[in-house]
């Protein structure tokens, strides 16, 4: 998303860009995703929203329970104004609808080029086995949170994966039972599950809902083996509701497991050489804001080139700078949140029930929740 967001927003500016994929067929990977306002903003920016709004869902509030009934989590956009809200989006829907767009443009595109080295200070970029291209006068990497590039070019602090993960899967929902809230419900911290309305997707008639379940990412083949009626038992348990999305899944290979990591950096920027998106700043996904972020760094690197068109190393700098004003809070509120949803630590699912009731009885504490749903939040 970040790196087809950046090409675009490049090409706007009269840059001449070269994309490189690592596939022969680009494709979409995940389920669904929500769009804050933020992200939307970015794509208003490349005059994609209006489309992309067109099949999505809107979102007007996040509300989490716990098994017996009790609200834990009750965030509504429209606490923030009057034209605040999420959508809920099919990734196949966004990914589509930027790729179009590359291709609408005359981008050039390198496709089955799985880039193995870049030399920053010379802008080369080195992929299949010896080939290469460039000099470029900037390479921005944006190969997701599990970078290949990242340590070798940028260093990094750290760059761990989060022992939990979750299932996604993607079902009609011709009801539209959905509609109008990204829901869940929470069992302590070891159980989370969600409903997200993600429009109609790519048939643009069929109304659609995304179901997660988090779980350790070592459970997946013990869940593999049990098999879909298993899960939907378990799933009616906690969620007669969920269970009964689950048993219009008709199989497994429906269901993709999502793996988490957490990413802090050494530096954003090498020579002629920057990291965006995921790559620069992967978290967990409990504040939903990793394509949001990825979506507005292509924009935020394009304007800050456009603002000093002369000076490469100073509009890096400014970039790198303004970016971590959002990004280092979205990271430390990942890490503080994400013990609290998915772990194994007793009495955690307790403490952040309680923390959360208090919270939202306190209309600072409920602004700044909704500010860091929306992406507004930074330091």
């Amino acid at each position: 998303m970040g790196g087809m967001s950046c090409a675009l927003a490049l090409a706007r500016y009269g840059h001449k860009v070269t994309l490189f994929e690592r596939f022969a067929t680009p494709r979409p990977l995940g389920a669904g995703l929500l769009l804050q306002p933020t992200g939307q903003a970015a794509l208003r920016e490349l005059d994609l929203l209006s489309e992309i709004e067109t099949v999505s869902a809107r979102v007007d509030k996040l509300s989490g329970r716990d098994r017996d009934g009790r609200i834990i989590l009750d965030l509504a956009y429209g606490r923030r104004g009057k034209d605040v809200y999420g959508l809920g989006v099919h990734r196949g829907v966004l990914f589509n609808a930027l790729y179009r767009k590359v291709c609408s443009m005359g981008i050039e595109q390198v496709l089955d080029a799985d880039v193995d080295d870049v030399d920053p200070m010379e802008g080369l970029v080195s992929y299949r086995q010896g080939s290469a291209m460039g000099p470029y006068d900037l390479v921005v990497v944006a190969d997701g949170a599990h970078s290949r590039l990242r340590e070798r070019l940028f260093g990094t602090r750290s760059s761990s994966l989060y022992r939990w993960g979750a299932l996604w899967t993607v079902i009609p929902d011709p009801e539209n039972q959905c509609a109008g809230a990204l829901r869940q419900v929470y069992d302590a911290a070891s159980v989370m599950i969600g409903l997200l309305p993600v429009g109609t997707g790519q048939d643009g008639h069929t109304p659609h809902c995304a179901l997660f379940w988090s779980l350790p990412v070592t459970s997946e083949p013990e869940w593999r083996q049990a098999g879909l009626k298993a899960w939907s038992a378990k799933l009616s348990h906690y969620w007669p509701e969920a269970g009964d999305m689950a048993r219009k899944v008709e199989n497994l290979d429906a269901v993709s497991m999502a793996v988490y990591r957490d990413t802090r950096l050494t530096r954003w920027r090498n020579g002629r050489a920057i990291l965006i998106g995921d790559a620069a700043h992967a978290t967990s996904p409990q504040l939903g804001q990793g394509a949001n972020l990825a979506l507005v760094d292509g924009i935020a690197l394009a304007q800050a080139l456009e603002g000093a068109p002369d000076d490469l190393q100073r509009a890096l700098d400014n970039f790198v700078k303004a970016r971590l004003r959002l990004v280092r809070w979205t990271r430390i509120m990942s890490r503080l949140l994400t013990p609290a949803f998915q772990s194994s630590v007793p009495g955690m699912g307790a403490a952040r029930n309680l923390s959360l009731r208090i919270a939202r009885r306190i209309p600072a504490f409920e602004q700044l929740m909704l500010r860091t749903l929306t992406g507004e939040q930074g330091f």
